[in-house]
């Protein structure tokens, strides 16, 4: 990403948010906040796409029911 790319996104949610608050009597404050949030939730959403091969291997192996050769004993 370059740095005109970097400023076209960014005026393109200032202008929107501009818009969105103007439109429906809403505190920028708010809706800042707000996408603050969802910014979280995605970056964790994308992050997670990413380690979806790991997540499936846990996921396969608490599924699977241990054995009897499975299980370690204390003796």
């Amino acid at each position: 990403m370059n740095r005109e790319l970097a400023n076209e996104i960014r005026e393109v949610i200032e202008d929107t948010v501009g818009y969105l608050c103007s439109e429906n009597m809403v505190s920028g404050e708010l809706v800042w906040t707000m996408l603050e949030c969802l910014s979280q939730a995605k970056v964790a959403e994308l992050e997670d796409d990413l380690t979806i091969g790991r997540q499936e291997k846990l996921f396969k192996k608490k599924a699977t029911p241990a054995t009897k050769s499975d299980r370690k004993t204390d003796w």
